[in-house]
């Protein structure tokens, strides 16, 4: 329970929450010991007055620690859990690896791990999942429907991502079309950098009449496709 009270300080208040609770638990232990009724008044208010200057010297330095951490830590990226942060990279959170992208490029204690950690994982293989009953049902699919179905079904997009590729309903523009929306806001890592190998050889026919799409793709699968180096 004791342990559980400290857990809650320090996730409430952080490290101000989590010295002032320390404190607490050792002033309840303290008191527990039921040594007041043996002393003298003027030990009793002695003790009192120090627990007193203690617990607002504790909460005082915990304040301190806190506001420089938050003036300070952020700056450098300080408060960035970066193990977590390659967990889920390396799990194919496209939002974590834009996250190290991010931490590549500024100045900090991570900026050289970022940089390494983003050249493994690209270089990671694309192991996508299969289901090849539901990537003919799509195929069969014009542009609206397929789209319609990937705004609902956002867990198959690595099959609906071959469906595009292979689907033989669809025009190059509206090819074109998808794979810039799946480049754009797919969750998957793995699929985006799929989805980069797939749009390239499209690329240079919109350049003309998509020109802010064409920039956007070049300068995004140039971070998430093996096939642009």
């Amino acid at each position: 329970m004791d342990t559980e009270l400290i857990k809650i300080f320090g996730q409430v208040a952080g490290i101000g929450g989590l010295a002032l609770g320390v404190f607490l638990l050792v002033s309840k232990e303290l008191i527990r010991k039921a040594i007041f009724p043996r002393l003298t008044k003027q030990q009793a208010s002695r003790i009192i007055l120090i627990l007193a200057f203690m617990a607002w010297t504790t909460a005082l330095s915990g304040i301190g620690a806190w506001t420089y951490v938050s003036l300070h830590g952020s700056g450098n990226n300080g408060n960035v859990d970066f193990n977590f942060l390659l967990t889920k990279a390396n799990s194919d959170d496209r939002g974590a690896f834009d996250r190290l992208v991010e931490i590549a490029q500024e100045s900090g204690p991570f900026q050289d791990l970022a940089n390494k950690a983003m050249a493994r994982i690209i270089l990671l293989p694309e192991t996508l999942p299969k289901n090849t009953s539901l990537e003919n049902e799509l195929k069969e699919l014009g542009y609206t429907e397929l789209l319609k179905f990937y705004h609902e079904s956002p867990s198959d997009s690595s099959i609906i991502l071959v469906a595009v590729d292979k689907g033989p309903r669809l025009t190059k523009e509206e090819k074109f079309d998808f794979l810039v929306t799946m480049i754009d806001k797919d969750e998957s890592l793995m699929v985006v950098k799929r989805a980069c190998l797939f749009i390239k050889p499209l690329l240079e026919e919109f350049r003309q009449t998509k020109p802010g799409a064409y920039n956007r793709i070049i300068n995004k699968c140039k971070v998430y496709g093996k096939a642009w180096e």
